[in-house]
């Protein structure tokens, strides 16, 4: 166009449509480079966009030929532009399309964790209503101790409860709890991407080994079938203790929970 400002002619109409014919291609070319190196993860994005420019680029390409006087072909452009605006609708309506289903799904995770958090939730009150109980039965069991009842003949008498042992059964209740909390303040930190682990060297089989342990005080199972392997067998790891203590007592205490007392029970740790 800086041409026609000095010659005001047909020639230089016909030289700019000529230049612009020229460098078309040089253009397009340049422009697909720059897409595909940089850009290839849009395209299944930008699909829609992308064939509604080829469908516009051969319009412009026969009405520049034909203004040319290069080939004879009637006027083209328009129905080129028409494909490029359905296609740009289409794209449109595609990601309106994709954004809802987003939607609906961040909607069910949102509803997923609710139910996770209240089952927590729950899991925590029943376990601090026990810890209460077993406390309250030991305090009990303190301040009115129960009396031995005399042997008879050929029977034995038969002991009460140890109040130690109830004391044991009430700090198993609460350090459960101090897990569920601990676990609870380590997911929301998680969710917030604020934690901050502590880097520790530490044994993996003894860490397996408390957590089982803990388990077992707690749902008073204990297990003679159960096998814990770890290769190699003094592997010493410098990670979280605190996530590898959370992953391993969640997955072994739903095996303790949902299988059988007679089912074996293998915990395997490789590096």
């Amino acid at each position: 166009f800086i041409v026609t400002l000095f010659f005001r002619t047909p020639k230089s109409w016909i030289l700019v449509i000529a230049l612009f014919n020229y460098a078309l291609p040089v253009a397009l070319g340049l422009a697909l480079f720059i897409f595909i190196k940089y850009g290839r993860s849009m395209i299944s994005k930008l699909r829609y966009i992308l064939i509604g420019l080829a469908c516009l680029l051969p319009t412009i390409l026969l009405d520049s030929l034909s203004a040319l006087e290069i080939i004879s072909f009637p006027g083209t452009i328009y129905l080129g532009f028409l494909l490029f605006l359905v296609m740009i609708s289409i794209q449109l309506s595609n990601d309106m399309v994709l954004g809802l289903r987003n939607f609906m799904d961040q909607e069910k995770e949102l509803i997923q964790m609710e139910r996770v958090k209240t089952g927590f939730l729950l899991n925590l009150s029943a376990e601090f209503k026990s810890g209460m109980e077993k406390i309250q039965l030991a305090m009990n069991r303190i301040s009115n101790p129960p009396k031995v009842a005399a042997k008879s003949k050929g029977k034995k008498a038969q002991a009460p409860t140890s109040t130690l042992d109830i004391v044991k059964q009430a700090e198993d209740h609460i350090s459960y709890m101090g897990y569920m909390v601990e676990e609870a303040l380590l997911l929301k930190q998680l969710e917030e991407k604020s934690y901050q682990p502590k880097w520790e060297t530490f044994a993996v089989k003894q860490l397996i080994k408390d957590c089982i342990s803990s388990i077992e005080n707690h749902l008073g199972q204990k297990r003679k079938n159960l096998s814990i392997e770890v290769k190699p067998e003094s592997l010493e790891i410098f990670q979280s203790p605190d996530l590898l203590f959370v992953m391993v007592r969640n997955l072994v205490e739903n095996a303790y929970i949902y299988t059988d007392v007679k089912t074996e029970v293998s915990v395997e740790f490789y590096f």
